[in-house]
């Protein structure tokens, strides 16, 4: 009877203590709530606003796209493909030729670069450019090259018309028509710069110079 007493005393304390350690864990609980506190957490990142030293970081500025620059291009065309296969020949003490270049809508003229060749025993002697009867150039010959200005030069109804003259001392003027030769070679360049305009009537569509047209 004495054993059976001390067995339920101290079932009935274990029962106790746990009931108290519970309603004091519950009450810790309720206290932290009712107090706010919450456990610590990771700052979310604010975009734009933070950086390494902590200070605003600048606005974003694009870079200007490539498109959106000023564009130039620039263009070469030599006398074959402008339609002189086999260049230009001025012959005599006073050589004349005329070229009529094809210049497209949108682009201008820069330069005409020459390639040049003599007949033997070519004496000395200049050549002159002319455009629309003004002169834009002069150069002493003989010149395996010459590169020729042409800023400026007027553009009338698609075509840079260049008249290159030549004068040379000879004391027998018929023996010099056949003897003096200037040639001027189908590698010479025009060269161009601009940037071609779109074209906007059905004629446009057929610019002065075009290499083929496709049907």
């Amino acid at each position: 009877m004495h054993t059976h007493t001390l067995t339920h005393n101290s079932l009935h304390d274990r029962r106790t203590f746990i009931k108290a350690l519970y309603l004091l864990l519950l009450f810790a609980l309720v206290s932290c709530q009712e107090r706010g506190e919450r456990p610590p957490q990771a700052a979310s990142p604010q975009v734009g606003t933070l950086s390494y030293d902590s200070k605003p970081l600048p606005p974003f500025k694009p870079e200007p796209l490539a498109w959106t620059a000023p564009v130039w291009q620039g263009y070469s065309l030599t006398l074959r493909t402008l339609g002189y296969r086999t260049g230009a020949e001025l012959t005599g003490a006073q050589g004349e030729a005329t070229l009529y270049l094809p210049v497209n809508p949108g682009l201008e003229p820069e330069a005409l670069e020459l390639k040049l060749a003599f007949s033997p025993g070519l004496p000395q002697g200049y050549l002159e450019i002319l455009s629309q009867g003004q002169p834009v150039f002069q150069a002493a010959l003989p010149a395996a090259s010459l590169l020729i200005p042409l800023k400026g030069v007027k553009v009338e109804r698609g075509l840079l018309t260049l008249t290159l003259r030549t004068q040379f001392p000879a004391k027998d003027l018929c023996a010099a028509q056949e003897l003096f030769r200037v040639h001027v070679l189908p590698e010479s360049r025009l060269l161009l710069a601009g940037r071609p305009t779109p074209p906007e009537t059905l004629a446009s569509f057929f610019p002065p110079h075009v290499e083929r047209v496709v049907v």
